[in-house]
């Protein structure tokens, strides 16, 4: 590795970047951040991680609609559905964005990877709870309870 990036791979320089961006997202300097995971991004645009990443900064800033298309850059990378974090996160803009039909479906895919986290199933009942399924919002605020009172 040399001096002043010089040598590195691209692989190292887009890992370099996107490191940098969190730490700036960790200090709430969201537009910085974005600059390092854009460039990362165009460096290695096959990477979930960017592409979370950039996402998270773009609805720290509610940029929504930005957010979204990133969020579903990163399911459609994760081909295996091991990683919760973007179906979370993308029902949370979407019902920022007031689409909750499509929300509760993002809930349902991050309970599908996560069954244990009472966060999904609160999430998903405010969803139920807005399209008028008052019954299903509460089965589900329910289970939301059990998994909270067995940690």
């Amino acid at each position: 590795m040399g001096l002043f990036g010089f040598g590195k791979s691209n692989e190292e320089k887009a890992s370099h970047l996107h490191h940098k961006g969190v730490n700036l997202s960790k200090k709430e300097k969201f537009e910085e951040a974005l600059e390092c995971f854009n460039e990362a991004i165009s460096i290695e645009p096959e990477v979930w991680d960017f592409w979370f990443s950039k996402g998270s900064a773009l609805s720290e800033l509610e940029r929504f609609e930005e957010a979204l298309e990133c969020y579903n850059e990163a399911t459609v990378l994760d081909s295996w559905k091991t990683r919760w974090e973007a179906w979370f996160c993308k029902g949370q803009v979407l019902s920022h964005l007031g689409r909750y039909e499509e929300t509760f479906v993002c809930f349902d895919e991050a309970i599908s990877i996560d069954s244990t986290n009472p966060d999904f199933w609160t999430w998903k009942s405010f969803a139920l709870k807005k399209l008028g399924r008052h019954e299903e919002a509460e089965q589900c605020v329910a289970k939301a309870k059990e998994i909270e009172e067995r940690e």
